[in-house]
């Protein structure tokens, strides 16, 4: 079906697009840290998900290496995560960082609501939404604060190990 490969090279092109942004505004090391954390943890859930009958994927890029997409897992939803750890909202106040959250969160669970409806690339099973919305949630959260931890002032600099 044409609509699936329109949307995986979409999906492509957003990732880029983002490395890119990424690239200008002078913060590769970190986005490239960021993508590599979050597609570790993508791409273990996506094959722990499909695995487990909690999704599934009936149009892959490699059917016969996997059962997973590997577009969305390795590229697409890391760029995402890329994106939000880059602009995160670094002031106290709390209710930016709320709606920093749940913009994301959502605006993932609706992006594969859309995949899952209008293409054969994605169908969840037994996953329900509030579900995905907490491994969006997680994963995201997850990944920012490892990067955090590893751009850490002065830790690489200094020559500590620990």
């Amino acid at each position: 079906m044409i609509i699936n490969r329109i949307v995986l090279a979409a999906a492509w092109l957003a990732a880029l697009t983002i490395l890119v942004v990424a690239y200008r505004r002078g913060r590769l090391p970190e986005a490239l840290i960021q993508l590599m954390a979050t597609q570790v943890l993508t791409w273990t859930l996506s094959l722990i998900f499909v695995n487990f009958h909690f999704m599934s994927c009936p149009v892959r890029e490699f059917p016969r290496a996997t059962d997973s997409n590997f577009t969305f897992n390795y590229m697409f939803y890391p760029s995402i995560n890329v994106l939000f750890s880059l602009f995160y909202p670094r002031i106290q106040a709390w209710l930016p960082k709320l709606a920093y959250h749940v913009l994301f969160s959502l605006g993932m669970f609706a992006f594969s609501c859309a995949v899952e409806r209008h293409t054969e690339l994605l169908q969840y099973g037994s996953m329900h939404g509030l579900m995905r919305i907490l491994v969006f949630w997680l994963g995201l959260n997850a990944t920012r604060l490892y990067g955090d931890w590893f751009f850490k002032p002065g830790w690489l600099q200094s020559g500590k190990t620990a």
